[in-house]
């Protein structure tokens, strides 16, 4: 009967062997795959690369018509020991085009043209010479050119804003900047005479706020002077206050004149605390007008909100309709 010190070394003798059988096993197959890619990589081999494009040297005072590739994409082929390099530093790979080293097209001088050759010329000192360039995609890269044109426009926020009880705008927003320069064709920049804000939402401010905010992307082959601004948007608790303002008629022919009963509205106005003291009737302006009498003959004329400060809210009129008289001068 084997004793159990001669089954732990008949156990350890099988395990020596087996892993010895392993470990042969594994060395062979290195083996055999190191010589398989050697091999490998003694054969001609047709790769990719692709380099990104840079481009410097655009003339003062022009501006870009045509979209410009942000790489060259180029087969190329050889053996694979020379291509390895290549393509494991393939992120390296740039392509800087200079346009001031560039000459002008001969059918325009609106025309830059990089033809192939020029291409491989600039690529060359990146790919060894026992590595064969077959093509380029794009093999010819074109700028479009034309005089560069300016207009100034000005900028409107698009927001949506809710309010708590009694509190609203204290003054005029403030964009900064106001306006924007815009650089391109002419015939573009005539379509645009406003730059809009991205839309963005306010909720229950009660405070003064000041939002970053990005400028709608507009069309054609427009560049910005900016492409974003700041606004500060004043917000303030309101207070009541009333005041009485007279009436003015409008639309009256030289011999007419009108007389209203009564001459002057009173209001109940919504304004900021701030700026109490700072509103008055010579502010506000309501008018009725002579052709609901003349052309619709009406007996009762209506008051109407002809100028108001922006951040004053009317919150009732009294009368909202006024008598009146007609006389001959």
């Amino acid at each position: 009967m084997k004793t159990d010190v001669q089954i732990n070394k008949s156990e350890k003798s099988y395990l020596f062997r087996f892993n010895k059988r392993v470990y042969v096993y594994l060395i062979s197959v290195l083996l055999a795959s190191l010589f398989w890619f050697l091999n490998a990589l003694e054969k001609t081999y047709f790769v990719f690369v692709h380099f990104p494009v840079t481009y410097t040297g655009i003339p003062a005072g022009k501006m870009v018509l045509n979209e410009l590739p942000p790489q060259v994409k180029i087969q190329i082929s050889g053996k694979g020991f020379n291509l390895l390099p290549i393509t494991l530093l393939n992120k390296n790979n740039k392509l800087s085009i200079d346009f001031s080293q560039v000459e002008f097209n001969k059918k325009s001088e609106e025309i830059y043209r990089i033809s192939a050759s020029d291409l491989i010329e600039q690529v060359k000192n990146d790919i060894p010479s026992n590595v064969k360039i077959n093509t380029l995609n794009p093999d010819t890269i074109f700028l479009h050119l034309n005089e560069k044109y300016s207009k100034t426009v000005p900028v409107k926020p698009l927001f949506h804003a809710v309010f708590k009880d009694q509190f609203s705008f204290s003054d005029t927003l403030k964009i900064t900047p106001s306006h924007i320069k815009l650089y391109g064709h002419k015939k573009e920049l005539d379509k645009i005479n406003v730059l809009y804000t991205d839309s963005f939402y306010i909720k229950y401010p009660e405070k003064k706020l000041t939002v970053n905010v990005g400028l709608q992307t507009i069309s054609g082959h427009l560049e910005l002077e900016t492409n974003k601004v700041e606004i500060v948007i004043p917000i303030e608790k309101l207070t009541e206050k009333k005041i009485r303002v007279p009436v003015q008629a409008i639309n009256l022919p030289d011999t007419i004149q009108i007389k209203t009963f009564p001459q002057w509205i009173e209001l109940s106005l919504l304004v900021p605390l701030s700026k109490y003291d700072a509103i008055d009737e010579s502010q506000i302006e309501l008018t009725v007008d002579y052709l609901e009498y003349s052309e619709k003959k009406k007996s009762r004329l209506l008051v109407k909100i002809q100028k108001k400060p922006e951040f004053v809210i009317i919150n009732h009129t009294k009368p909202e309709k006024v008598e009146f008289i007609v006389k001959r001068k």
